[in-house]
């Protein structure tokens, strides 16, 4: 990997890391890495939210965790958030990881 990223989102900020030329942000379930404004990649987050919600509860709380894809890797070391009990909608509210690129 050539580049190494640290990832931080607060609350209301869905842009984990943002400079001229490169962006990432949580949009939803996933994150988008933007490159001279358009979409590179795209690293969904649904299996680790799925595996994340313990006993049934509304929070997630995931352990260290590695996704790998052709041009990526994303360590996330906290990932917070909530799911509404009415659609089981997810809304990521913290997040801290760092992100390998190619």
């Amino acid at each position: 990997y050539s580049t190494f990223i640290k990832l931080s989102k607060s609350y209301n900020d869905n842009y984990l890391y943002k400079t001229d030329s490169l962006s990432v942000m949580v949009k939803n379930t996933q994150i988008e890495i933007i490159r001279y404004d358009k979409v590179s990649t795209v690293i969904s987050l649904d299996k680790l939210i799925k595996n994340s919600f313990d006993n049934d509860r509304n929070e997630i709380k995931p352990k260290e965790v590695a996704l790998t894809g052709t041009n990526y890797k994303l360590v996330v070391f906290s990932l917070e958030g909530n799911r509404k009990a009415e659609n089981m909608e997810v809304k990521i509210t913290n997040m801290n990881a760092i992100l390998f690129l190619k």
